[in-house]
């Protein structure tokens, strides 16, 4: 077949089966179609196309998927004035809008961490985080408490699966680079920390 840059590629079985398949998959071997097709040029589709495609993965929570597609992420979250993918008015808020299930907790969460009490703070976070999975609020409380108790890599896949939700932030981006940075994973904490001071839309 030709690709979109005009030039030949072969695909594989696998990878045929996955497109015939709405690209539907967000497992291992689906990752690894997606890359592969990816690279080859067989894919296209306008910056939220991609990013919708992208969430689709980090909701997996594995952080292979997140540090692979850290650029990707970074240049969804810069404008394009600036050299991104960010159109004026997307890609700051929620893919989903969720309505945070209990102030009380959260306040409660909030005053464990203000008294220095981590662990406390993120044994209710997750008690909240399993009854509520797929709450923004609930994910990004119980990835702050991680960080704060040292679980970096809970933290790491806590914060990929909020990035399924919601990535345009300098907080969250901040938390993942002191996670790279736990994790003495210099690279991609050093990208983080440049473009997300430089670009990334303060949230308020």
């Amino acid at each position: 077949m030709c690709n979109h840059w005009g030039e030949s590629c072969a695909l594989t079985a696998e990878e045929w089966r996955y497109l015939a398949g709405d690209m539907l998959g967000t497992d291992e071997a689906s990752w690894g179609c997606f890359i592969s097709l990816r690279l080859k040029g067989a894919l296209s589709g306008s910056p939220q196309a991609w990013k919708k495609h992208y969430q689709r993965f980090l909701l997996e929570g594995n952080a292979n998927y997140l540090e692979d597609l850290l650029d990707s992420l970074l240049l969804l979250s810069v404008s394009v004035d600036q050299g991104g993918l960010l159109a004026a008015g997307t890609g700051h808020e929620p893919q989903k809008t969720v309505k945070r299930v209990n102030d009380a907790l959260y306040n409660d969460v909030n005053r464990l961490i203000v008294a220095r009490k981590p662990e406390q703070a993120k044994a209710l976070a997750g008690q909240l985080l399993l009854a509520h999975p797929d709450d923004v609020s609930a994910l990004r409380s119980y990835s702050r408490c991680c960080i704060l108790t040292g679980d970096t890599e809970e933290a790491l896949s806590t914060l990929c699966r909020l990035m399924g939700h919601y990535f345009s932030s300098q907080e969250i981006f901040y938390d993942l680079a002191i996670v790279f940075q736990k994790l003495k994973t210099f690279v991609p904490a050093s990208k983080i920390l440049h473009c997300a001071a430089a670009f990334i839309p303060e949230q308020r």
